[in-house]
C-alpha cells in the first residue's frame, strides 16, 4: 500500500503543484462544496462507478433515475451518455492529462461537475454546467487566495471513494452502488465502452478477494487498496447515518455495504 501511494506520489507530484494553479480561475466560478452539506436528507443516490458490471446495468440506470440522483465518476461518462442517461453529477479529482483526453476531452456534459481542486484544470475548463468545487487536502496553493474552500479531512486515492464521501456529505440517506467491482469481473478493470488508456492495456490478477457470492475473484493491488480505504471510509461513518447497497454480484464485498440484486431493488422501489 505504501509503494502503491509513494510512486503515485512520484508521478504526480508536478501536476500537484502545477494543476490548482491552473484552476484558481475555475474556482472563483465554482460554488463551494460546503453550502450543500445536508442538503438531501431522506433522498438515494446511485454512485455509478466505471467497473466491469457497468454496462450490464445500463436499463437499470435508466429505471431508476426518476427516482434517485445519478452521480458518476469521470470514466462511466462517456458510456453513460452513449447510452442516453445524462448524470446529474460528474466527479473528477484526477490531475493527469491522460485523465482528461481518455475520459473528459470533447464530452457533451452540461450536468454538474464536481471537482476537487488538483482535477485536470481542462476538465473544468471546458465545463459548461455548474461546477462545484472541494479542496484537495494536501495541496496548499487554493487557501492562500480561497480561504475557505471546504476540503475532506482524509485524501482519498480514488474519484469513487471520493464521490461516496460527497454523496454522505450532502445528507443522502441511502446510496446505491453500480458498476462498483473492484476486480477484474471477466478479467476486464472497465466496463465495456469505456476508454482504455496504455496503463490500463495489460492489467493483470494480482491478488484474490472475495465476492459477493462467497467466492473468490481476481483483482490487482491498486483495487485492493480501493477496497481497502471504502472500507475504512465507510466505517468512520456514524451508525446507520447511510444505507449502502452494492449491486455488483461478481465483484469484491465491501464491507459495511449489502448485496442486493437489480431485481429486489426495483421490486422495493
Amino acid at each position: 500500500m505504501q509503494k502503491l501511494f509513494n510512486n503515485t506520489e512520484s508521478r504526480f507530484a508536478v501536476d500537484w503543484i502545477i494543476e490548482p494553479l491552473l484552476n484558481l480561475e475555475a474556482v472563483e466560478e465554482s460554488i463551494n462544496l460546503k453550502h450543500y452539506k445536508d442538503c438531501f436528507q431522506g433522498e438515494t443516490a446511485i454512485l455509478i462507478s466505471a467497473g466491469p458490471s457497468l454496462h450490464q446495468n445500463m436499463s437499470f440506470i435508466k429505471k431508476m433515475q426518476k427516482f434517485c440522483h445519478l452521480f458518476a465518476v469521470g470514466p462511466a461518462l462517456r458510456p453513460l451518455l452513449k447510452n442516453g442517461i445524462n448524470p446529474d453529477y460528474t466527479l473528477s479529482l484526477d490531475s493527469s492529462e491522460t485523465n482528461y483526453k481518455t475520459h473528459f476531452k470533447d464530452i457533451n456534459y452540461e450536468g454538474v461537475l464536481i471537482y476537487e481542486t488538483m482535477s485536470n484544470h481542462n476538465i473544468q475548463k471546458e465545463h459548461k454546467g455548474k461546477k462545484i468545487v472541494s479542496k484537495a487536502l494536501t495541496e496548499q496553493v487554493t487557501p492562500m487566495v480561497f480561504k475557505d474552500i471546504f476540503g475532506f479531512p482524509t485524501s482519498v486515492p480514488s474519484v469513487a471513494i471520493f464521490a461516496l464521501q460527497v454523496i454522505k456529505f450532502l445528507g443522502f440517506s441511502e446510496v446505491i452502488f453500480v458498476g462498483q467491482d473492484l476486480a477484474l469481473v471477466g478479467g476486464k478493470y472497465y466496463s465495456k465502452g469505456v476508454n482504455n488508456h496504455s496503463g490500463m492495456i495489460n492489467t493483470e490478477e494480482e491478488l484474490s478477494v472475495i465476492d459477493n457470492r462467497g467466492e473468490k475473484v481476481g483483482t490487482t493491488k491498486a483495487l485492493k487498496l480501493f477496497l481497502d480505504v471504502f472500507e475504512t471510509i465507510i466505517k468512520e461513518f456514524p451508525n446507520e447515518s447511510i444505507k449502502i447497497t452494492n449491486t455488483s454480484k461478481f465483484g469484491a464485498r465491501i464491507e459495511g455495504t449489502e448485496y442486493l440484486s437489480i431485481d429486489k431493488i426495483i421490486k422495493n422501489t
